[in-house]
């Protein structure tokens, strides 16, 4: 059983004792496993290693950095951590849907609105840890999360994964690797580039910049891949040059 590390940034003691409350009751509940860090403001979770959580509650009003930039701050580095606003405004928690917000929860707490909310986020937790992509060689396997893959590359039959870890290379289709990674801002850019959107920074007529590295963009996948790109940026934002 996986222990699922969760994240809760609220300055007001009693709202963040009761999250930390709730969680604890759902895993009795539900024989499941959490650990719990609180945090009473967006600065001092955003100095914590953030990457480490899986699923974060996050107060929009919170005194200096509000959760909404706090939010913004961490899709740069982080598109897929669940994430659940909390606020006693619904309107202001509609806006986090901008920043690929998972959920939101109103105030006053109740445990009931809570449960269904929490219920859903960790189906979504258990659907992304499938995320992860087994790379199986003559030699090793490697296990690589779909949010640290660069881009792929294939050559005749060799499927290169360029990845945050290093290359790691295996036999097969492309077609495969399309069907592997669909749930995640992946896009074509040309017959032998499959591009993690998260890490374009630039596009030019005929080339995207893939954290550091120039890719071909064919006239075939142009029209496509910026389709993509576009609705990637508007879902998530971003200071690309595109």
């Amino acid at each position: 059983m996986r222990m699922i590390n969760v994240a809760i940034v609220e300055d007001e003691e009693k709202y963040s004792s009761e999250l930390k409350e709730y969680v604890y009751r759902y895993a009795e509940q539900n024989g499941l496993v959490f650990s719990v860090a609180v945090f009473p403001s967006a600065e001092s979770f955003l100095f914590a290693d953030v990457n480490s959580f899986d699923l974060i509650f996050m107060d929009i009003q919170l005194p200096n950095m509000d959760g909404m930039t706090a939010i913004k701050k961490l899709r740069e580095t982080n598109p897929y951590v669940a994430v659940i606003f909390v606020t006693s405004l619904a309107q202001f928690a509609i806006k986090g849907y901008e920043v690929g917000a998972l959920d939101f929860i109103t105030k006053p707490l109740s445990y009931y609105n809570f449960a269904l909310k929490f219920k859903r986020a960790v189906n979504y937790l258990d659907k992304s840890a499938e995320g992860n992509v087994i790379i199986s060689s003559k030699t090793r396997t490697n296990v690589v999360n779909a949010a640290d893959i660069y881009y792929v590359e294939i050559v005749a039959h060799t499927i290169t994964y360029y990845t945050s870890t290093g290359q790691f290379s295996t036999t097969g289709t492309m077609k495969k690797v399309c069907n592997q990674l669909a749930a995640f801002p992946f896009a074509l850019c040309n017959q032998c580039y499959l591009v993690n959107l998260h890490y374009v920074t630039q596009v030019n007529a005929g080339e995207v910049t893939v954290n550091g590295i120039n890719l071909a963009v064919s006239r075939s996948k142009r029209r496509e891949f910026l389709h993509a790109l576009n609705e990637y940026i508007a879902k998530y934002g971003g200071g690309r040059n595109v």
